[in-house]
């Protein structure tokens, strides 16, 4: 499955693209624009089947983006990833329909075992 990673945070891009957490090497990193219509054109160029966005690439569109890409690709699971601990962008973001909503730092652990969880159940879902 190919997932999309949406951000320019080195750390974070390390993590995802540790061999621990993706083992086939179907991750596309996109970073060259935090423009909406980009982003949009390479998601829907890239058809992944996980999204993570960084929210602090693409701040403060990343609502605006996400319910974009949820009307399009209802289907795709999304993991969001933030620094910003406000309430109000929680209020926002979690009524599109993301997978995991998290703040920066996360760990690689933990990373690892929700992208498995995320397959797995996407996995069940294609077969029923």
């Amino acid at each position: 499955m190919k997932i999309l990673l949406i951000s320019s945070d080195k750390a974070l891009i390390n993590k995802v693209g540790n061999p621990e957490v993706i083992h086939d090497n179907n991750l596309v990193i996109f970073n060259k624009s935090n423009d909406s219509l980009d982003v949009m054109s390479f998601v829907l160029n890239t058809h992944p089947s996980l999204l993570i966005l960084d929210d602090d690439y693409l701040k403060p569109l990343s609502g605006k983006i996400l319910t974009s890409i949820k009307n399009v690709l209802p289907n795709i699971a999304i993991i969001f990833i933030t620094s910003d601990d406000s309430h109000q962008l929680g209020r926002e973001i979690t009524p599109i329909g993301v997978s995991y909503y998290t703040l920066k730092p996360i760990r690689v652990e933990d990373l690892k075992a929700l992208i498995s969880s995320l397959f797995k159940t996407k996995s069940n879902q294609e077969v029923s």
